[in-house]
């Protein structure tokens, strides 16, 4: 299905209204099977419409993100909107910091989430959509520091002098988690901020000695500000961990998440997947 043929509405507040009034502020998109104009309308259903609440953290660059009208896109969207069409599902999508997001899902307040690693004691409370994007994740510096450090394995992160920022509730791969856990004196210098915003311009200050980040979203959050060419990326990226629609089994019952699952599996098979990535590189 032709993802174009969708109907999509977008609530009229702006970005900058959606974050100063998180919980309040929404964007809806209806998101519906298209019916060619050739065949007949179908029969009227006494089930009910299938309607779902998503969490979104937006900005994030490139796969939730406001373009110059304000409206919701990026990698992420355009693929909630194809597997609406191919399931026939309306979506509301409510503005969250990620952490209340991850909070939500588990209360049943939200029924689906983007952008989400599996980890096991997410698996309680969350039914996980087969991967559709595997991701570099990265240590970001000031250009300047780039040559004194070096990271090879992931353990060499214990190495990095001073604060390092992260994003409150994130996870950037079990390897990671792994490290926090077992190097508390690691985990008590991360800087957990609200988003990569806030964290580049710490970096920036000399506040923090690196940002961690999936490379392609530090980039793009990086030259929204205007700071590219002042950071830098270590490579090698020390994980490429697997993302996953995150859906609430509080609210989703068994036969909707497979049905939703199923439409994720055929766009990634299809290639439509890819064609949104590279619709935003």
């Amino acid at each position: 299905m032709d993802v174009d043929s969708a109907h999509i509405r977008y609530c009229p507040a702006k970005p900058s209204a959606m974050i100063s009034a998180m919980v309040t502020a929404l964007v809806v998109l209806f998101l519906v099977a298209s019916v060619s104009a050739q065949e007949s309308p179908a029969p009227q259903s006494s089930a009910p419409a299938c309607e779902m609440r998503v969490g979104t953290e937006a900005p994030y660059p490139p796969f939730q993100f406001y373009d110059s009208n304000g409206s919701l896109t990026g990698i992420e969207i355009d693929l909630l909107q194809a597997v609406g069409a191919e399931i026939g599902c309306t979506f509301i999508i409510t503005p969250l910091p990620w952490a209340r997001i991850v909070t939500s899902i588990a209360e049943g307040v939200l029924d689906v989430v983007m952008n989400a690693i599996r980890k096991p004691e997410r698996d309680h409370f969350a039914w996980f959509s087969d991967p559709y994007l595997s991701i570099e994740v990265r240590l970001f510096v000031r250009r300047e520091q780039a040559p004194y450090l070096h990271l090879e394995k992931i353990e060499d992160l214990l190495n990095v002098p001073g604060q390092i920022g992260t994003v409150n509730g994130y996870s950037y791969g079990i390897p990671f988690d792994q490290l926090l856990a077992t190097h508390p004196e690691f985990a008590a210098r991360i800087d957990a901020a609200r988003d990569h915003q806030a964290n580049l311009r710490k970096l920036m200050s000399g506040r923090l000695a690196g940002v961690i980040g999936q490379t392609v979203t530090v980039l793009a959050t990086a030259r929204d500000l205007g700071i590219s060419d002042r950071i830098v990326g270590l490579t090698p990226a020390f994980d490429s961990p697997d993302y996953h629609f995150m859906l609430s089994r509080a609210t989703v019952t068994k036969e909707r998440f497979q049905r939703f699952n199923d439409a994720v599996v055929k766009l990634r098979a299809n290639g439509k997947v890819a064609e949104f990535v590279a619709r935003y590189q």
